[in-house]
């Protein structure tokens, strides 16, 4: 139904991230969300807090990057493929790529269109203790791809249908609890 291109097609740039000095306290604990693989899930595509943050002066001083809110975030390391899309802008670690979409590519067309390539982004990863994939193998997959004019409707009905399967999910724990 769709052309087929590749995944790097519809990215205009990505950016890695990098970690502070750990032991440098005037690094951490700061104002600036700092993601790292251990903040996505499975099930959450939408990145809403980070469990450690850095400061500026942290920010400065590494080799992460502070991603604008909006920007399709993927996991390259360990978690291969998990994504999220995090609605302030957050600093991210070397195991965390952010995908900047061309101008005419829905961020929230390619946040879906990776969370559907998250299995063959796995079997592709390479590594014996921790898995791995090479940005370059991530954005080399070939995927169907929606016209412009129809991906934001497509991410938007299926941001519906999940926000339906959640509620159906919390009602029947809650009747199975009864």
């Amino acid at each position: 139904m769709f052309e087929k291109h590749s995944l790097g097609s519809l990215v205009e740039r990505q950016l890695g991230g990098g970690t502070p000095e750990r032991n440098n306290p005037q690094f951490w604990n700061g104002p600036v969300p700092w993601a790292s693989v251990k903040d996505f899930t499975d099930d959450q595509l939408t990145l809403n807090s980070t469990e450690e943050s850095i400061t500026e002066q942290g920010l400065a001083a590494s080799s992460t990057n502070l991603i604008p809110a909006g920007t399709p975030l993927v996991c390259t390391r360990m978690a291969v493929g998990r994504c999220s899309i995090a609605n302030h802008d957050v600093a991210i670690n070397q195991d965390v790529k952010a995908l900047v979409p061309k101008e005419n590519v829905s961020p929230k067309y390619l946040l879906r269109l990776l969370d559907s390539l998250k299995f063959r982004a796995e079997s592709v990863a390479v590594g014996s203790t921790v898995k791995g994939i090479r940005i370059s193998d991530l954005l080399s997959i070939q995927t169907p791809v929606a016209p412009s004019d129809e991906q934001s409707k497509i991410a938007q009905i299926l941001d519906t249908l999940d926000t339906q399967i959640q509620k159906t999910e919390a009602l029947i724990a809650k009747l199975e609890k009864i």
